[in-house]
């Protein structure tokens, strides 16, 4: 299996560029614009509750699957691991192939949170108030939060014979 700590502090990074928006809203968000915020702000809202649909969506798509990756190689492998060991190779390798689109999921589902913050940070630039970037922030940090990576979650994805073969 592929280590999480790379994936991790890709995650963390991005979770600490949220944060990084709302300082620089509160530092350069002072003058408001002549946009109609009263306008923008619902569509920017309803624009961010798409992205939220969206990132659970894409990642359900993109992790639908991974078990039955697994059945098709690996549980004839460990079947047969006794006696050939390139079953098992087979397996292990299966096992990899979940693990890397597991990080393609959650570096595709952190994208999401990350924009849903950036609507926040356009809108607090319009009103001029950096306040009006909170609800934005607070539900792409929620996401982040949700879909941190962990090798439970990752496991998860696996039958529990191949859990139990490589050890998880």
């Amino acid at each position: 299996m592929v280590p999480l700590q790379p994936l991790r502090i890709i995650a963390a990074s991005m979770g600490f560029a949220q944060l990084l928006f709302f300082f620089v809203a509160t530092q350069v968000a002072t003058e408001p614009t002549d946009a109609d915020v009263s306008a923008i702000g619902p569509g920017l809202a309803v624009a961010a509750l798409g992205l939220v649909v969206m990132g659970v969506f894409v990642r359900r798509m993109q992790l639908g699957g991974l078990g039955l990756a697994w059945l098709e190689g690996g549980a004839a492998a460990l079947r047969a691991r006794d006696v050939d060991p390139a079953p098992v190779e087979q397996a292990k390798e299966a096992a990899r192939s979940v693990s890397m689109r597991y990080q393609t999921s959650t570096i595709t589902s952190y994208a999401f949170a990350e924009s849903i913050t950036l609507f926040g940070f356009a809108l607090a630039f319009l009103a001029g108030d950096p306040l009006y970037m909170v609800p934005f922030l607070l539900v792409g940090l929620a996401l982040a939060a949700l879909w941190w990576p962990s090798g439970r979650g990752r496991a998860s994805l696996l039958q529990p014979e191949a859990r139990a073969a490589l050890d998880l």
